[in-house]
């Protein structure tokens, strides 16, 4: 990395910018700062995996590099994938790339055929 005396004036006011939008975000959103600095400025997306308990966590997490793969085209490692068991999905996952949702669960079957 270079050192900030090597920098030039056009990457020197860049920084300044990056630096100013960084102390207003922090300020204007609080603990919500930290969230979206993360996704609009470093562009790092949230892997989130929901599972029902009784399932391996690694089968689950196969599943879900496969699923990550072959649905929205990226390849997470597996440390960016956030494990979170819950009780009511009564078996199968539920996949979060940021916003975007696969539901795979036996609960997400039973609502449509309720339907």
């Amino acid at each position: 990395m270079n050192s900030i005396k090597e920098l030039e004036i056009s990457e020197l006011k860049n920084l300044l910018v990056g630096i100013r939008e960084y102390m207003d975000l922090k300020k204007k959103l609080w603990k919500r700062w930290a969230k979206y600095f993360k996704k609009n400025i470093l562009w790092k997306k949230d892997y989130i995996v929901e599972y029902y308990p009784s399932l391996s966590k690694q089968v689950v997490l196969d599943e879900a590099l496969r699923i990550f793969e072959s649905v929205f085209n990226e390849n997470p490692q597996k440390e960016e994938i956030v494990l979170i068991a819950k009780e009511n999905l009564w078996g199968g996952i539920k996949i979060y790339r940021d916003d975007e949702l696969i539901d795979i669960s036996f609960s997400n079957i039973e609502k449509k055929i309720r339907k």
